[in-house]
């Protein structure tokens, strides 16, 4: 099951250095295509690029090469996702037009006066809950990953979980991961115990829908039936992931392509603006 978000757009006016005039103005998309919400981000910028019909874009897969060199690089604006604190820092200090894309957190400074495109956690973590309160369950449970500024995301997804849930006259408790896959069986381990403690029937909402395929997979080694014993939902739908689990993954879908999609908007109307600065007024002696 999938349920569709929508992305958060916080617009801002950054003072913008005058660009040279473009009739196809090249765009660089800085963004991780190895994870789903950040292609399909690219999708998203894609997708209004063909419609405006005259952009050019810049989108490279390997790691060394998703920063052009600013220093040499004769393009004119630029959509980056700032959850990679280096990526920001490099973005900004370019001085071109920008709009940064995100979960909230990573290099993105809420005071700066940069246009900002972010996902709804609030909004995924509100969908997520009315699925698993449909299924008629009493308990519930979280699973997220540590605090980081790259990660507040997971963070606001658990803190918007609960909420919602005490709305509804429910309690949930909640694991946030201390290790990784890297440490398989000491992450399976942690959320085995985990599980065990839970009352049953309980649903499960996992940060992402990595962590929602650990989840299934500690179910698997308990012998819990999933979703009768504990029912799981993640976030992202990706595809990839959600078919690799057994039973096949119920997922909350960001908006991601809408993300892409706003925020080259935004950066269309920065473009503009650069070309066209405002007149200073003229007096007479």
């Amino acid at each position: 099951a999938t349920m569709p978000t929508m992305p958060r757009t916080n617009p801002r006016h950054p003072t913008l250095r005058p660009a040279p005039r473009q009739d196809n103005p090249l765009v660089a998309i800085v963004v991780d295509p190895s994870l789903p919400y950040e292609r399909a981000i690219a999708l998203g910028v894609a997708h209004y690029a063909r419609e405006r019909g005259n952009w050019r874009l810049y989108v490279e897969e390997e790691q060394l090469r998703r920063l052009p060199d600013f220093s040499d690089w004769p393009g004119h604006g630029i959509i980056a996702s700032f959850d990679d604190d280096r990526v920001a820092r490099a973005v900004i200090a370019t001085g071109l037009p920008v709009v940064a894309v995100g979960g909230g957190g990573g290099g993105f400074d809420p005071s700066s006066r940069i246009p900002y495109v972010e996902t709804d956690n609030e909004r995924i973590a509100y969908l997520a809950a009315e699925h698993l309160l449909a299924r008629g369950l009493e308990h519930f449970g979280f699973y997220g990953l540590p605090p980081e500024p790259a990660t507040v995301w997971s963070e606001a997804r658990c803190t918007a979980f609960t909420r919602r849930l005490a709305a509804a006259g429910r309690t949930c408790g909640s694991l946030i991961a201390e290790y990784d896959a890297t440490h398989w069986r000491q992450l399976l381990a942690e959320l085995e115990a985990w599980l065990s403690s839970l009352p049953k029937p309980a649903g499960i909402m996992a940060c992402d829908d990595v962590r929602a395929r650990h989840v299934l997979e500690a179910c698997r080694g308990l012998g819990l039936r999933v979703p009768h014993d504990v029912a799981v939902i993640g976030v992202d739908d990706d595809e990839f992931v959600c078919e690799l689990s057994d039973p096949p993954l119920s997922s909350v879908a960001q908006a991601a392509r809408r993300v892409g999609y706003e925020a080259s908007r935004l950066l269309d109307g920065l473009l503009q603006a650069a070309q066209n600065p405002p007149r200073t007024p003229q007096h007479a002696a």
